[in-house]
């Protein structure tokens, strides 16, 4: 995911920078552990090694009024990072390895919201919450507040 994040933009772009959530975990090759958490994360080791990416905090609990710094803060992100974000990358309604943490899918709905009016690819992580884990298909598709990804093709 990212490499295809990477190259979604022509060579001359500078869009190279992924936003990712706090306390994320994405996988361990490099590209991927860029955008897990660089300061909680299990691959602090690496800090020195990796691209440097954006966090905003990931939402401190399930409900939407939790989500509200992380909304805001994702916001901000875009505004001062506009023309360098590349991608977005979170893992849908819950972060498995970053200690089971749940949150509302208002994110997910206002992500895909700022990616679309930026022009920057939105990914959902599904390994641990796909098929059927959280009780839809895809973690993105959790009634009114989400949506499916590609209903607009």
């Amino acid at each position: 995911a990212t490499t295809l994040g990477n190259n979604n933009h022509n060579t001359s772009s500078k869009k190279t920078k992924f936003v990712s959530l706090r306390n994320g975990y994405h996988g361990d090759t490099m590209g991927a552990m860029s955008v897990c958490d660089p300061v909680g994360g299990m691959h602090s080791m690496f800090a020195g090694m990796l691209a440097q990416q954006l966090f905003v905090p990931c939402p401190s609990g399930p409900h939407a009024s939790d989500a509200d710094e992380t909304l805001v803060e994702l916001e901000r992100t875009f505004e001062r990072h506009r023309d360098e974000i590349a991608a977005v990358i979170m893992e849908p309604i819950v972060q498995g390895a970053g200690g089971m943490k749940f949150y509302h899918p208002v994110v997910l709905r206002r992500a895909r919201e700022l990616c679309d009016e930026h022009d920057v690819l939105l990914i959902f992580d599904e390994i641990a919450t796909g098929f059927g884990r959280t009780g839809t298909l895809f973690a993105g598709w959790q009634g009114e507040e989400t949506f499916r990804p590609w209903s607009s093709l």
